[in-house]
């Protein structure tokens, strides 16, 4: 019997971490409920900051550029893909990695930006910002149909408060737990 309910809590586990993976936040320029539009030249945090109303704490947690750079705290805890063609592409996706750490805040935002476009024709804006402050952190971020007439995407980055992953810090606070389940395991042994 225990047997039993051991298998099938280890697939009922599975299959709720094969559910949860299926999940994604899909967005483009066309939804129903119109992301923000902005126009500059620039997309500089001062600019995203009148854009959204942001107030000073929120920062740039991940960016990835097209050329394959990533930038911000968030790097190595996300990968962006793009799609269409490698130096000009109308879709993306942005996965996470996996692992302990992900992006929790509220608000957040993220931001497609393009390479080149004209801030005066508003079907070619130079980027589009979501507000993604229901993103669980986890699921994928699906980007399609950007700039499909002329232009392509240069970057994507997101916005929001979140704390700055600290590996010393997990690391410090993994050895504490190993060392506690190894002083457990000895004393059930003696």
């Amino acid at each position: 019997m225990k047997k039993k309910l051991t298998v099938y809590f280890l697939v009922s586990l599975l299959f709720l971490l094969i559910a949860a993976q299926g999940q994604a936040l899909t967005l483009s320029p066309s939804d129903s409920n119109p992301p923000l539009v902005a126009w500059g030249t620039q997309t500089s945090v001062g600019d995203i900051y009148t854009a959204w109303g942001l107030i000073s704490q929120d920062t740039e947690l991940y960016k990835q550029n097209v050329d394959g750079a990533t930038e911000g705290a968030w790097a190595t805890y996300y990968t962006t893909t793009f799609f269409n063609t490698p130096s000009d592409p109308d879709s993306a996706t942005i996965t996470w990695n996996g692992g302990a750490f992900f992006i929790q805040s509220s608000p957040t935002y993220l931001l497609v930006k393009d390479g080149q476009g004209d801030p005066q024709d508003p079907d070619d804006a130079t980027w589009y910002g979501f507000d993604i402050s229901n993103w669980d952190g986890k699921e994928q971020i699906v980007l399609s149909n950007f700039w499909l007439a002329q232009g392509a995407i240069s970057h994507v980055s997101i916005y929001g408060i979140a704390p700055v992953p600290e590996p010393a810090t997990m690391l410090l606070f993994g050895a504490g737990l190993v060392g506690l389940v190894g002083t457990s395991l000895r004393k059930k042994n003696v």
